[in-house]
């Protein structure tokens, strides 16, 4: 039986925000401790920790895994022997605390079929002697998310979209934000006005397109959100209705680096009757989805390239 109960990595966050791009974001310092459980006293050659970043690439069209690279960013030796070749640590629970510094310009961790970035801490105990038992690893995964903050624009501005189509219908949507966190509910407020009595609203759909680009490939993906029937059709529909974000691992939070780029749009489509025939209205808007924060207000995202003026597409 080992004389090691337990090799454990213990940080202060799992966790990791950077504010700002690439280019601007300050390092951020990641703190923890490692833990030694032993049995017994035992002889010990080293302790050693480390952050790597590991980089798999796809095909996503056949989601066949091309090539995996992994990088060392970061190593420290905890526990060294300069003098002796091994020193013997008494029974018990032992700590080693750590600090390190993690880049700004650090790409964020993803996992799409295009493909994915993933990080993780790995400690390696090295004992005397020969075969597999002579070192033991403990490994913590790290999830780096990144907040791209702007003064170029008001984040909190709402998205209203307002038109008509002539002898149909008028038209009025107000979103209340732009940046929406992933897992939110989203309100969004409507009005429909039939032009004609003819004209009759059936209902509203909503989905979420996201559209992934890499240097290799690209591939666009299309989620429904929530369907809103009108069973008995009014004169005039008036609603405010929350519009529920999906989480990760379902999509992927907006991101623009070296690697890949990840945009999102809302989709809203009306569906209506005029004289017999079902015909629709679909309005489209760009939204910024980040990772859920504690204190939103503090930490928010901006791509001045997604505030763009909504789309409507007529059928």
């Amino acid at each position: 039986m080992t004389e090691i109960t337990a090799l454990e990595i213990h940080p202060s966050k799992t966790n990791i925000t950077l504010m700002g791009g690439a280019l601007d974001a300050p390092d951020i310092l990641l703190t923890g401790h490692v833990l030694l459980h032993l049995k017994k006293p035992t002889k010990i050659i080293s302790l050693s920790l480390s952050l790597s970043s590991k980089l798999h690439k796809y095909d996503y069209k056949i989601w066949s895994l091309t090539s995996v690279s992994t990088q060392t960013l970061w190593k420290s030796v905890l526990l060294g022997i300069e003098h002796e070749t091994s020193i013997t640590l008494p029974a018990g629970t032992h700590t080693f605390p750590f600090e390190i510094t993690v880049c700004g310009d650090m790409a964020e961790s993803v996992e799409t079929r295009l493909l994915a970035v993933k990080y993780s801490l790995t400690s390696v105990l090295k004992k005397p002697g020969f075969g597999l038992h002579t070192k033991i690893r403990s490994h913590k995964k790290i999830i780096v998310n990144r907040y791209h903050v702007s003064n170029e624009v008001d984040l909190f501005d709402s998205i209203m979209m307002s038109n008509s189509w002539p002898e149909h219908l008028e038209y009025q949507m107000t979103i209340d934000r732009k940046v929406v966190t992933l897992g939110q509910k989203l309100p969004i407020e409507f009005n429909l006005w039939p032009l004609f009595t003819h004209v009759k609203i059936l209902g509203v759909k909503f989905g979420l397109f996201e559209k992934l680009a890499g240097k290799k490939g690209s591939m666009e993906r299309w989620f429904p959100l929530r369907e809103d029937s009108v069973s008995d059709p009014p004169s005039l529909v008036s609603k405010l209705l929350y519009v529920k974000i999906p989480c990760q691992p379902r999509i992927t939070p907006d991101m623009s680096n070296d690697l890949i780029s990840v945009k999102h749009q809302l989709e809203i489509c009306i569906l209506f009757e005029a004289k017999s025939k079902v015909k629709s209205i679909v309005l489209k808007c760009s939204l910024i989805i980040m990772p859920p924060i504690e204190t939103v207000e503090e930490y928010l995202p901006s791509y001045s390239q997604a505030l763009l003026s909504p789309e409507v597409i007529l059928f």
